[in-house]
This record gives C-alpha cells, sequence and structure tokens, in this order.
C-alpha cells in the first residue's frame, strides 16, 4: 500500500521534528526504547514519522509528555480539581 493519495501529491512538503545536524536521521539505537506503535520487535528497523501539517508532526513528538488520565488524577486528589 502506498503513502501517496489523492489528498497526498508527491510535491506537496512533508514536515518532521529532528535534531538539527540530522533532520532526516533515525533516532540512534541506544536513545531508542522500542516501545512505540511501530517500532520493529527484533530492532532490526526503524521508523521515520512525518506528515503534511507542521502541527501535527510537533503533536506527534510531544505525544509522549501528555499526561494520561491516571495521573491527572491523582493530581486533583492531591491538589485539587482548581490546581488542574
Amino acid at each position: 500500500m502506498s503513502a501517496q493519495t489523492a489528498s497526498s501529491p508527491p510535491d506537496q512538503a512533508r514536515w518532521r521534528v529532528g535534531h538539527i545536524s540530522d533532520p532526516l536521521g533515525f533516532v540512534p539505537h541506544d536513545r531508542c526504547a522500542w516501545n512505540h506503535r511501530f517500532d520493529d520487535p527484533g530492532r532490526r528497523f526503524r521508523t521515520l514519522y512525518w506528515a503534511l501539517r507542521a502541527e501535527t508532526a510537533l503533536r506527534e513528538v510531544l505525544a509522549d509528555l501528555r499526561p494520561n488520565t491516571a495521573q491527572l488524577a491523582d493530581y486533583a486528589a492531591v491538589f485539587g480539581n482548581d490546581a488542574l
């Protein structure tokens, strides 16, 4: 199955958040957690994430920093709902 669709012409810009020294490079093996949805369980290959919109690329990178609902509930139990 091709990543190209009618709404994604081949000449349209793609966005990716990467390190300035190698924006299209893979994360080094020693920095990979290997627990993301597209990671290879055999650790033979890695995935480059890209998006058609800059906001989507940034949200993908920041998704792991989002607090989960259990963390939010614990925080509210300690500091109150107004602290949320």
